[in-house]
């Protein structure tokens, strides 16, 4: 595959995903936020994070020195496009993070799993003691749960220093290829001005073509009378000049 098509699919890909992430992290804390979609996320943000390597080293492949005026512009572009996405990544990710510390540090205050259980003073007055083995199930699920969060703690962890570095690389990519950037900038502007004078010479030259037509309409008008008017007039004076001769 072309060096500059592959970066473009894969910066495809990492945007969907960029904006797969910031619609479920829009549905934390309200009715619909459950642990399947929580698990989801994290798994969406460690599938992200490889991609964001992969699409690193996708922009590393290219050598703009080798490339068309056109593929240059094509690969300014994606570059830019993969920056923005990425900033955007990084701020997602330290929501994720912190989600997830809240989530361990409610397991481990409670020492029990974050679903509401019965409080002592309910396990007090309870007519029946909790059988030792649902005890046992729920601080093993505890336990599982808290480890469960550390661990996504820990990958998240890794997961934002890999794209500390990635996006220091990016940004180090970007800064050498700025003037292709710059360029890609300007070409655009200057493309909506053309497009926009352009319009506004099409509407003014549909305007002259009105009036165009108009006046030839006026002309022929004129031209039509002013013949009507003589033949009359020859008529007429031929009429006189037969009524002398007889």
């Amino acid at each position: 595959m072309d060096p500059v098509e592959e970066l473009g699919s894969n910066v495809e890909h990492f945007n969907r995903n960029v904006l797969t992430l910031e619609k479920k992290i829009k549905l934390l804390n309200t009715d619909s936020d459950t642990k399947d979609n929580r698990r989801q996320i994290l798994q969406l943000a460690t599938d992200t994070t490889m991609l964001a390597r992969i699409t690193e080293t996708s922009c590393r492949r290219v050598d703009p020195t080798g490339l068309s005026d056109r593929q240059r512009m094509k690969h300014g572009r994606l570059m830019k496009a993969f920056k923005d996405s990425m900033t955007r990544f990084q701020s997602l990710q330290q929501t994720i993070a912190e989600m997830e510390q809240e989530a361990f540090d409610r397991t481990s205050a409670s020492g029990s799993s974050p679903i509401a259980y019965p409080s002592p003073i309910e396990e007090a007055t309870r007519e029946e003691p909790r059988p030792p083995s649902l005890t046992l199930q729920i601080q093993a699920n505890a336990l599982s749960e808290a480890q469960e969060s550390a661990a996504a703690i820990r990958q998240l962890e890794s997961n934002i220093n890999d794209l500390r570095t990635i996006f220091d690389d990016l940004a180090a990519m970007v800064e050498e290829q700025g003037e292709v950037i710059e360029q890609v900038d300007e070409q655009t502007e200057i493309a909506a001005n053309r497009v926009e004078s352009g319009n506004q010479e099409l509407v003014q030259a549909t305007k002259y073509m009105k009036c165009s037509n108009r006046l030839s309409c006026c002309i022929v008008y004129i031209v039509v009378t002013v013949l009507v008017i003589v033949l009359i007039t020859v008529l007429v004076v031929v009429l006189v000049v037969l009524n002398i001769v007889k």
